[in-house]
């Protein structure tokens, strides 16, 4: 399992990181953001299949900020 905590800076490199048939879980809020140079959505997409690795989404922050 490979936790994910920097966004779209480093999703590539968690994928790399990640066995076959692994979990990559992402933390909190992924952003848009910043200078970095990131991979595609299609790479990323078609990175993820080859590698047959499922993503999660751990979410963060208090119950009311989930409550509407």
């Amino acid at each position: 399992m490979v936790v994910e905590v920097g966004g779209v800076g480093t999703i590539a490199q968690s994928i790399k990181a990640a066995a076959y048939r692994g979990t990559i879980s992402m933390v909190g809020h992924v952003t848009l953001g910043g200078d970095a140079e990131h991979a595609s959505l299609d790479e990323v997409l078609l990175a993820l299949t080859y590698n047959m690795t499922s993503v999660r989404a751990i979410g963060g922050g208090s119950g009311s900020d989930r409550r509407t």
